[in-house]
């Protein structure tokens, strides 16, 4: 994997759907801070209506949100062929949902809370900066 690099998201797309605003704000910043241009959303119907609009080099999505679940977020998501190929990192503090369960429905990578935020960007930087 790659290393760490401030900037190394620099010009890259990311929707992130997250309706705890601590934890939003806190990957909020972080991405912001290596670069990337980020589109935060509290609820998943705001997402949606995005992902209609703009094309994204990587989706951020939380599970359990109040309104449109993160479940029913990805199905959406995976009906356009256009987003087909977008990295879909899923975070979760479900135990009801396994990780084969969450990649069968359109996760590329699982994240459960609480997530360790080094892990977290070492994984996105290498999926998005290539």
């Amino acid at each position: 994997m790659k290393k760490n690099v401030l900037g190394s998201l620099k010009g890259k797309s990311i929707l992130l759907i997250e309706d705890e605003e601590m934890i939003r704000n806190l990957f909020l910043d972080e991405l912001e801070e290596y670069g990337a241009t980020v589109y935060p959303c509290a609820y998943a119907k705001e997402g949606i209506e995005l992902i209609g609009k703009t094309t994204f080099d990587a989706v951020i999505t939380d599970i359990r949100m109040p309104g449109i679940s993160g479940l029913e977020f990805l199905e959406v998501l995976k009906e356009n062929e256009r987003n087909a190929g977008i990295p879909v990192i899923v975070m979760t503090g479900s135990i009801n949902l396994t990780a084969k369960e969450l990649y069968e429905i359109g996760a590329t990578k699982v994240f459960f809370k609480p997530i360790q935020l080094p892990e977290f960007m070492e994984y996105l930087i290498d999926v998005v900066a290539e």
